[in-house]
């Protein structure tokens, strides 16, 4: 059976609940042990009051909540409440966000098939399809401005969390003088422009935008918390998010809302938002529509759910 499967490989589902929490609370490990009794946890779909009990029952483990008497399940039941799906589309979304590394084709062979007789077909409309960004990858270094190819989104994520830029990324964060440490990343790094796909990286070589922004954050005194608060911004999704090269800073990269504004009147509108919200610059070369952003390695990186249901 695929639950038992998945159980046997998350430590009878106690890495989903850890899966799960750390989107709501990324800046700490939301689950510490005193002995082998997992302590109390903040529920956050309880107001985020600490009443969240989980506990081993029957070789895997539980929830229930102290104040919620109908709140109470298993590792899946928590998960469908975040992605707000079940059966095997969570399954495989545990399966590509755990890194389970269980093949595609297992999901099939286990699609239990019912022997009834098949119901009339129904006309059912069909939703559209996600539509994943895409833009153009550079290989280094800066000054090579012709792009290798188009990726997306979800293959930039893959990249950046991989160990693709892992030894680039130490080197980086190793070199104490500023000078030499911009022009190491300028020749070693590998880049995107996130907001399209371009002939050549200049502004007039866009072939088409891809309908992001990236918003760079440099120098931030306290990253995780920053990083905490961009994603529970209530008024700018987040369709990813990681921290930069340097290691001190964060490259959010946000939807252009629909509308008549262009890509530099809409980041000056962002600027102005999150100096009044956050007391906070920004990097104002994201103005630049063929803006460079290096892929550096960041194994906590933070993609919309979205992109990985579809």
């Amino acid at each position: 059976m695929i639950k038992q499967d998945i159980l046997r490989r998350t430590r009878n589902g106690l890495s989903i609940y850890r899966l799960i929490l750390k989107d709501f609370y990324p800046v700490e490990d939301p689950i510490q042990f005193t002995g082998n009794e997992v302590d109390l946890v903040k529920n956050p779909f309880n107001r985020n009051r600490k009443t969240l009990k989980i506990t081993i029952e029957g070789g895997f483990y539980r929830h229930y909540d102290l104040e919620l008497t109908d709140f109470k399940g298993g590792p899946f039941e928590f998960a469908a409440l975040h992605y707000s799906i079940e059966g095997m589309p969570l399954y495989q979304i545990l399966n590509h966000q755990l890194r389970l590394n269980l093949d595609v084709r297992y999901f099939k062979v286990h699609t239990v098939i019912s022997p009834s007789p098949k119901p009339k077909p129904v006309e059912v409309p069909v939703e559209p399809k996600l539509s994943v960004a895409e833009f153009s990858f550079y290989r280094a270094p800066i000054s090579n401005v012709f792009p290798l190819k188009d990726i997306t989104l979800v293959e930039a994520y893959d990249l950046i969390r991989s160990d693709a830029y892992a030894r680039v990324t130490r080197q980086l964060r190793s070199i104490n003088n500023p000078v030499e440490a911009r022009a190491f990343k300028a020749s070693q790094f590998n880049y995107v422009t996130f907001s399209g796909v371009f002939t050549t990286r200049r502004d007039n070589g866009l072939s088409k935008h891809s309908g992001l922004v990236t918003i760079d954050f440099d120098h931030v005194p306290n990253v995780r918390k920053l990083k905490e608060l961009l994603l529970r911004d209530e008024h700018i999704p987040t369709e990813m998010l990681f921290v930069s090269p340097s290691g001190d800073g964060l490259k959010w990269l946000i939807p252009m809302c629909d509308g008549e504004m262009n890509h530099s009147d809409f980041f000056t509108a962002v600027a102005k938002y999150i100096r009044e919200t956050y007391r906070l610059g920004i990097d104002q070369s994201g103005r630049d529509v063929s803006r460079a952003c290096f892929l550096p390695c960041d194994p906590d990186i933070y993609i919309n759910p979205k992109y990985l249901m579809a």
